[in-house]
């Protein structure tokens, strides 16, 4: 058995990123699609809106950061964002991670300056340890990769105004436009 390379991102634990979500969901870490028996159907069924947390997959992983220590959150958490932010272009997403990356670029958006806290009845109940600065460049990698095509998930929700706002919000808590600085001479 080949040992789990560890992101670079991951450093400072001695756990490869995908060990936290992979014990929380109890599998291995292979992809919905990998998984025999999992029939999943790569749609827009299960979300009720478009909040981070709006749909099932993001509430059952709200629901799995509950069940876990603060350190397994970051790890969660480190762990979808990296699968959804290195899916090569010539992939589509994987229809579990692409909802839970959002939500969990929401958690990390709320830590930001001008970030706000999660207000959802599907989010997480337990209280967020203070992430890591390198979840901020990975959410926003992550999010980039969910509105490029192949993206199931942008695809489903390409009409819908308010999602796009969700998602073009989260960004730019997470990476803020720069104001242009004038220099006299």
């Amino acid at each position: 058995m080949s040992k789990p390379q560890r992101h670079p991102f991951a450093m400072w634990s001695g756990l490869p990123c995908g060990q936290g979500l992979a014990v929380a969901l109890g599998h291995s870490g292979n992809r919905c699609e990998d998984r025999p028996g999992d029939k999943r159907e790569v749609t827009a069924v299960g979300f009720w809106d478009s909040s981070p947390f709006g749909n099932d997959d993001a509430a059952d992983f709200a629901a799995a950061l509950d069940e876990t220590t603060a350190q397994g959150r970051i790890e969660m958490i480190c762990t979808v964002l990296e699968r959804v932010a290195t899916t090569g272009i010539t992939d589509d997403l994987d229809a579990g991670d692409a909802p839970r990356a959002v939500a969990a670029a929401a958690l990390v958006a709320a830590q930001c300056p001008a970030g706000e806290p999660v207000r959802s009845n599907y989010g997480p109940s337990t209280s967020m340890p203070q992430f890591p600065g390198y979840l901020r460049q990975l959410a926003i990698a992550a999010l980039n990769r969910l509105v490029t095509p192949p993206s199931w998930l942008a695809e489903a929700w390409r009409d819908d105004v308010a999602w796009r706002r969700t998602i073009s919000d989260l960004r730019n808590v997470l990476d803020p436009p720069q104001a242009e600085t004038l220099f006299d001479l």
